[in-house]
């Protein structure tokens, strides 16, 4: 970031003054490493964001300089530069991106405060509440205490998924060109491919009534194996008509266990042939292969959710770098210095 580094320089005689102008109120004051925008990032908080980038920092030095471990690993120099420096230099301008997020989440609404003090005091809050919930044997989503590293970084994302969702409507709606443009970028991944088309027979079991399902299943395969056809074997026997599928081979699993189950008979069929009897969960289902197109386009209708949030989430993306590139990154040098790998 331009900007940091511009005030890294430029801020070495105003440590003092910025450090004076900041403390939490009513707490012990924590040294201030950097003022986004006018907001606080004090040791605490940066010290989240350098935790956070140790592990790629240390995979950085090992990869490019064969690091290994060792007690003055932070500050040996390789190639120009220390472990150290670079973790606190990732660090920086991760805590600028964080911090814009949260100021951008306030002034719309989706935040009451970028304070981590506000933040701190909502995961100790949300611990507590937990705590009691366990003692008063209730049910307990997730974890039964969470970290502050948890629980800030999981609050961030949160508000990274509102925000999106909210700038989706407003600010960053999806133009058809930019949707085309996406599309066309994956124009390879969506030329020349397998579509797979089957009909699918179901009858479906209420409860208690899965071994007369079963029953109707095994009387249809016979009819099918006399030659019957699909249509009138449902006639007769199954509730509706043969429904028509079709799905693109070699496409995300679904999450749908009975739609990927369906899937995957499908793939091991030839043109014609038929599956068993499959339990569906709630119900069961025979397939039939109609048809495996070759060379097949996937149409831009047919993806277009898809895209249009790949495409959202791209110009969202840009949108807050742009955010984090323009912002006032105002850095107390002498903190920023005096910082270690761990806390004191």
């Amino acid at each position: 970031m331009a900007i940091i580094g511009a005030a890294i320089i430029a801020l070495a005689g105003a440590a003092v003054l910025v450090t004076a102008a900041i403390s939490p109120s009513g707490s012990k004051a924590e040294p201030v490493i950097v003022q986004v925008n006018g907001e606080p990032v004090a040791e605490p908080e940066f010290r989240l964001y350098m935790d956070k980038e140790k592990g790629a920092v240390t995979n950085y030095f090992s990869v490019a300089y064969q690091a290994e471990d060792s007690e003055k690993y932070w500050t040996t120099e390789y190639g120009g530069e220390t472990p150290l420096n670079r973790l606190k230099k990732q660090a920086l301008e991760e805590a600028v991106r964080g911090k814009v997020l949260l100021l951008f989440a306030q002034e719309k609404g989706l935040a009451e405060s970028a304070s981590f003090e506000d933040i701190e005091k909502e995961w100790e809050e949300n611990n507590a509440s937990r705590e009691q919930s366990i003692k008063r044997n209730k049910a307990v989503f997730g974890l039964g205490r969470y970290e502050l590293s948890q629980y800030y970084f999981y609050y961030l994302s949160n508000l990274k998924l509102k925000l999106e969702e909210l700038l989706g409507k407003e600010e960053l709606t999806v133009s058809d060109e930019e949707l085309r443009q996406v599309y066309f970028g994956h124009a390879a991944e969506y030329a020349n491919r397998t579509r797979v088309i089957f009909e699918e027979l179901s009858i479906p079991y209420p409860d208690g009534e899965k071994e007369k399902a079963k029953e109707k299943s095994a009387t249809i395969l016979g009819l099918l194996e006399a030659g019957m056809s699909f249509p009138e074997a449902a006639a007769r026997h199954a509730d509706g008509e043969p429904r028509e599928h079709s799905f693109i081979e070699g496409e995300p699993e679904s999450p749908l266990q009975a739609e990927a189950l369906l899937k995957q008979a499908a793939t091991r069929l030839k043109e014609g042939e038929y599956s068993p009897a499959l339990d569906t969960g709630s119900g069961f289902s025979i397939i039939r292969l109609l048809k495996r197109e070759a060379g097949y386009s996937v149409p831009l209708e047919s993806v277009e959710a898809q895209l249009r949030a790949e495409a959202l989430h791209l110009k969202f993306e840009q949108y807050l770098e742009k955010l984090a590139q323009e912002a006032q990154a105002d850095i107390v040098t002498k903190n920023y210095v005096s910082l270690s790998e761990t806390a004191p």
